[in-house]
């Protein structure tokens, strides 16, 4: 669970960095608001049966990736 928990928080991290040197701190904060999300997530839905939580997925899933390709037709 922790090398999985470690890998995922490693490619949180890796998408906010870039060439400055602030960035590693920038990617630090996210990993770390990212690692007390899946906590947070963990606590608050342990009753919640694997079926509803994967349709739920999807259905986040879904509407982020509408919302970023919507952007993205106005950048």
């Amino acid at each position: 669970h922790w090398c999985e928990t470690v890998l995922f928080l490693g490619w949180t991290g890796m998408f906010f960095v870039w060439g400055n040197p602030a960035s590693i701190l920038l990617a630090i904060m996210a990993a770390l608001a990212a690692w007390f999300f899946e906590i947070w997530i963990d606590n608050n839905f342990a009753r919640v049966k694997w079926q509803a939580m994967l349709r739920w997925a999807w259905i986040v899933a879904l509407i982020c990736g509408a919302i970023n390709i919507i952007i993205l037709m106005f950048v």
